[in-house]
């Protein structure tokens, strides 16, 4: 009977940020959208319906959103 060696991985190896970039979006994108549903900050930019609407509190939002997650991926992509 042999004996079957399989090689360990380096402690800390150097993976593909992928994963971590899309969960940053994700992230990024369920907080604006949590924040535009529950909230009415500020004037209404674009109406939809009479009760619907984007407020520019949701482009604050947005915006602030957008700018962490384009930070943070150019953090996970400068590691490569």
């Amino acid at each position: 009977m042999n004996d079957v060696t399989v090689p360990l991985r380096a402690a800390n190896p150097r993976r593909n940020p992928a994963f971590a970039i899309a969960v940053t979006w994700a992230l990024a994108a369920l907080v604006t959208l949590a924040v535009a549903a529950e909230t009415r900050i500020g004037p209404v930019i674009v109406k939809f319906t009479p009760k619907h609407g984007i407020h520019l509190g949701d482009l604050a939002v947005f915006f602030g959103c957008t700018a962490i997650a384009l930070v943070v991926t150019a953090a996970l992509l400068s590691r490569r």
